[in-house]
């Protein structure tokens, strides 16, 4: 495929001025007619075409903006779903603002970094907002800000940065409730993460230390409550051991992949504007004014509200 410098080397001309002639910028170079008519010809013999999505981002009039999320392989479809939802939300809060969204899956930090290194390089995105890897996440960051790219993280990041993530501590008389419920005493936070099950000691404002790995002596035993952090996950806990006493933290909009007779919270959203529109309406704010966040920690809670139902 032919390139500007390609064109250019024929022409006796910088790449600059190709650029300017079939971009049709005129006056932003001196270039002479006879010049001009000699690279459009040399363009149309080697067959280049003007990247019509990169240069409209280079004059910022059709802004697009990269939605990076951290997906695992996995036969099941519940993520699918929250990924599906989430990116829809998204998406549709940004053309609010006048901005197109670019979807962009990744497996690991490495991964991360690489797809979005690639969308900066083909010049393809003019802002981000992508999730994070909760205990991986650092070097992503470092490189986000390093490019200079508008951006807005969803989650809790490793170093400063600018994110927004929802505080999902829970509070202590939902817990407390729920225990009752069921008759037990110890109440285990549940997740899964890099394909491993693993448990947190509830302990009222304290964060979850995830350093107790799922045993059917702790999930059969009818004194624990086992919370899972998510209806997927405890289908993933079903799958594989005896649950005595399940429950589970959901977020509102997603109560459908909860199945009846499992007791859980409910995640409501305590301010009238969720994640979505927030990340949406700062980068597009950011954007508008070519600016680049700033580096120091600027974290946005999102606060909860937990409803129980049993």
């Amino acid at each position: 495929m032919a390139t500007l410098k390609d064109i250019a080397s024929r022409c006796g001309v910088t790449p600059t001025v190709v650029s300017a002639v079939l971009n049709h910028r005129k006056g932003t170079v001196s270039c002479s007619e006879k010049k001009r008519r000699l690279i459009e010809k040399t363009a149309a013999e080697l067959h280049y075409h003007v990247n019509i999505m990169a240069r409209s981002i280079v004059q910022q009039r059709i802004p697009i903006v990269a939605l990076m999320f951290h997906k695992l392989p996995s036969p099941e479809k519940f993520m699918d779903r929250y990924f599906s939802a989430t990116a829809s939300e998204l998406n549709f809060q940004l053309l609010q603002h006048n901005l197109e969204s670019l979807l962009a899956f990744y497996r690991s930090e490495e991964e991360q970094i690489s797809r979005f290194q690639s969308l900066v390089n083909t010049g393809l995105i003019g802002g981000v907002i992508s999730n994070l890897i909760p205990e991986s996440n650092a070097g992503f960051i470092r490189v986000l800000q390093a490019s200079g790219v508008p951006y807005v993280l969803l989650g809790t990041p490793q170093i400063s940065a600018v994110a927004i993530r929802t505080g999902l501590g829970l509070p202590s008389s939902p817990v407390r409730k729920l225990l009752r419920h069921v008759h037990a005493e110890n109440c285990y936070l549940h997740r899964v993460f890099e394909g491993k099950h693993l448990l947190a000691l509830y302990r009222k404002g304290s964060a979850p230390e995830w350093n107790i790995p799922v045993s059917p002596e702790l999930t059969e035993d009818p004194d624990n409550l086992i919370l899972s952090y998510g209806a997927e996950f405890y289908w993933k806990l079903r799958q594989c051991m005896t649950v005595a006493n399940p429950a589970i933290v959901e977020e509102q909009g997603f109560e459908y992949m909860i199945p009846p007779g499992v007791p859980y919270l409910l995640a409501v959203d305590a301010s009238p504007e969720g994640r979505p529109a927030k990340a949406a309406a700062l980068l597009a704010d950011w954007m508008k004014r070519g600016i680049v966040p700033p580096s120091e920690v600027i974290t946005l809670s999102m606060h909860k509200d937990f409803q129980l139902h049993l």
